[in-house]
């Protein structure tokens, strides 16, 4: 049997985008994986968490790809045509493009389709399911990447809370100018550093709970170190911490859902080399009952 040629290259970019435009060249939902098929590393980019219980990264993740997924990629992948799947003409609001391009020795196939579109979908599916099990796992290995974290700090002069901005990852990172962006007014929803906060009374058995009426709570200046204006550089394993402003117009004995927020699409992506933070992060909603 005549063995297929050798390649030298051979590389998929799987990628999903959706919502308004928000900053230069990044959408509201915007995700991408590529992955070189001959080494089976593989670079994940994910600018806004898949949920909102909060606490993913929030940047890119690299690692390479356990073998049996990676067999398994390629074995769908030689069992489809991308080049022959129809071209989605679903763009309505609320609809993501998906685009999976295959670039093989310089020659290019690609399929676009829309997240709505059922019947391509279930045809791909084989190949979707084992792409969102990479993602899933290439996920787990942060490369330039923060994560947020918050709790309560009680004060003299009324509870407060701290933010806490890590590199999870193992590259250097910048922030953008969390000052700046701190006092981005409600005006500005996709552009915001702070906490917001709830109240979630319990619900007896058998009620659906009202919706989450959100309260903003901006960065405060007694911090443990002044919030660094301008851009700001975190070496991996690395964390800035930050106060928010007293609670004081909060319903004691009521209990509450607090989240911490950073949320920045606007400036550029790279500053002398080095990757600015861009996209929304949540952290771990702390249910929280004031005083």
């Amino acid at each position: 049997m005549r063995s297929a040629p050798e390649t030298s290259s051979d590389r998929l970019e799987y990628s999903s985008i959706g919502g308004a435009e928000l900053g230069l060249s990044l959408h509201e939902f915007e995700t991408s994986l590529r992955i070189d098929l001959k080494t089976s590393v593989a670079f994940l980019e994910a600018h806004q968490p898949t949920s909102e219980r909060g606490g993913e990264p929030l940047g890119s993740s690299r690692a390479v790809v356990p073998a049996d997924l990676a067999v398994q990629l390629r074995e769908v992948l030689d069992d489809i045509d991308l080049g022959g799947v129809p071209r989605s003409k679903r763009n309505a609001q609320g609809r993501s493009t998906i685009r999976l391009k295959r670039t093989t020795d310089g020659n290019s196939s690609e399929a676009v389709f829309s997240n709505r579109d059922l019947d391509v979908r279930l045809g791909l599916g084989p190949l979707m399911q084992t792409l969102d099990d990479i993602v899933a796992f290439v996920a787990e290995t942060p490369y330039q990447a923060i994560r947020l974290s918050l709790q309560a700090m009680p004060g003299a002069t009324g509870e407060a809370f701290e933010i806490e901005l890590g590199n999870v990852g193992s590259e250097p990172v910048l922030l953008p100018d969390l000052v700046a962006l701190g006092r981005r007014s409600a005006s500005h929803p996709h552009h915001w550093f702070g906490v917001r906060i709830a109240e979630y009374p319990e619900t007896p058995a058998g009620y659906t709970p009202p919706p989450f009426n959100w309260m903003r709570v901006e960065v405060g200046p007694a911090s443990p170190a002044p919030a660094p204006k301008g851009l700001s550089r975190l070496e991996p394993g690395q964390a800035l911490a930050l106060l928010t402003c007293a609670l004081r117009k909060v319903a004691s004995g009521v209990r509450h859902l607090v989240q911490a927020i950073f949320s920045s699409y606007a400036g550029d992506a790279v500053v002398d080399g080095r990757v600015v933070i861009r996209g929304r992060a949540l952290s771990t909603a702390l249910r929280w009952v004031p005083r």
